[in-house]
């Protein structure tokens, strides 16, 4: 984690407590907010629980649940989202629109006994969640939705379309086989200009593939390399530890925004 990403979050949070003169910004912090900025960088790369967290600032010592309730605060708050939503619009602003979308799920192993969780076929007797995402060419991530884990594929392309389809211009949305199986969805993705794109069935004997459509099927791995980032790169969004859904999701916004901006 870069020391020019916790200063931007460290003074997005200060400035966010400043402007809204509502939001009681809790007890006074013994500690700078960049101190508690880099212990929870410092959790999300390496995994570790808060409890094990030791850190000291000026040889002042500080506790994991001191750090955890700064950090389940500023989730609370929306910060997070937030500074994930401000550097999305800041992108979408110097790259403009995109036409071509990437989707795919992935199963993420339940470490702790987390809510809205499901049993998923590939992992049996244990709980897990499903963890969908579109992203672009440039591997930024559009939208996030988590589900239970059992929930078909096919029925997690509108709630992760959110914020794509506010956009009125066509676009091609590039899958695998599984967003296929539902016809209901793929009549509700015609009427807002989503044109699925996806390999063919043996049983699809009258459709053919045009050389634009296999040159977007190449591209999958796109999608794949945001997983890997995601899972390789921060260990603790590999498994979920968190019992609140909210505090993952946290994790994920801080992941997604420190991609943008590398791109930026």
């Amino acid at each position: 984690m870069s020391d020019k990403f916790n200063k931007l979050l460290s003074k997005f949070i200060d400035s966010f407590y400043k402007k809204n003169k509502k939001r009681k910004p809790g007890r006074p912090c013994m500690f700078p907010t960049i101190f508690y900025v880099e212990q929870i960088c410092y959790v999300l790369i390496n995994g570790i629980s808060w409890n094990n967290l030791k850190p000291q600032y000026e040889n002042k010592k500080c506790t994991g649940n001191a750090i955890y309730k700064k950090f389940r605060k500023w989730t609370d708050d929306g910060l997070f989202e937030q500074f994930y939503l401000t550097h999305y619009k800041k992108y979408k602003k110097e790259f403009g629109e995109h036409q071509n979308f990437f989707i795919d799920s992935t199963v993420v192993k339940n470490g702790n006994n987390s809510k809205d969780v499901g049993y998923s076929p590939k992992i049996k007797s244990k709980k897990s969640i499903k963890l969908s995402i579109i992203c672009d060419d440039n591997k930024v991530v559009h939208d996030i939705h988590i589900s239970k884990s059992h929930v078909h594929d096919s029925k997690l392309i509108l709630p992760v379309l959110k914020n794509v389809i506010k956009t009125n211009k066509k676009i091609n949305l590039i899958g695998d086989l599984g967003y296929l199986s539902n016809k209901n969805t793929l009549n509700k993705l015609k009427q807002k200009k989503v044109r699925l794109v996806t390999p063919i069935r043996k049983n699809m004997k009258k459709s053919k593939l045009t050389k634009k459509d296999e040159k977007l099927l190449k591209k999958r791995y796109v999608v794949e390399h945001v997983f890997a980032y995601l899972k390789r790169s921060t260990k603790k969004i590999n498994i979920i530890y968190e019992r609140n859904i909210q505090n993952y999701l946290s994790w994920l916004y801080i992941a997604n925004t420190i991609n943008i901006l590398k791109i930026m």
